[in-house]
């Protein structure tokens, strides 16, 4: 088991680390959620296989309030950049951060992504250990929501 960073101290939030994962691969599903496992055994993620099935939920049920928002960029249906542009037009979830999380490694695809309004465009890790560190990394980032 590789340890948390001794700075994240999730067991002692107000409220709880709720993330949403957007995307249509289960084994990334199932790789990123046993990340967070490892990360802190308090951080709940909701898996949602397609933008449009995120969106009908995210537009329905407004006690749904995300902390973080992952969307994989390469999703058929609806790509991540519309599903981008569709939760950016819901006014209850303007200061959640929005994460690109994709296989594509192009800049110019970050540089697009960060001007439609992600919070950054990530390139999924190719090791467990570099997942972890990279979520991690990004909860430090964000640790005044959380606390």
């Amino acid at each position: 088991m590789i340890p948390a960073l001794p700075c994240l101290q999730f067991k002692t939030m107000s409220h709880p680390l709720q993330c949403l994962l957007i995307d249509n691969d289960e084994d990334d599903q199932e790789i990123f959620a046993m990340a967070l496992k490892e990360i802190s055994p308090v951080i709940s993620c909701t898996f949602m296989s397609s933008g449009i099935m995120a969106l009908e939920k995210l537009k329905t049920d407004l006690s749904f309030l995300p902390s973080l928002i992952f969307i994989d960029l390469n999703m058929p249906l609806m790509d991540g950049e519309e599903c981008l542009l569709e939760i950016k037009k819901l006014s209850h979830l303007e200061k959640v951060p929005i994460y690109i999380y994709s296989t594509a490694a192009l800049p110019r695809l970050a540089v697009r992504m960060k001007e439609l309004g992600a919070a950054d465009f990530i390139v999924k890790p190719s090791s467990f250990k570099k997942l972890i560190e990279l979520l991690s990394g990004i909860f430090q980032q964000h640790k005044s929501i959380f606390l």
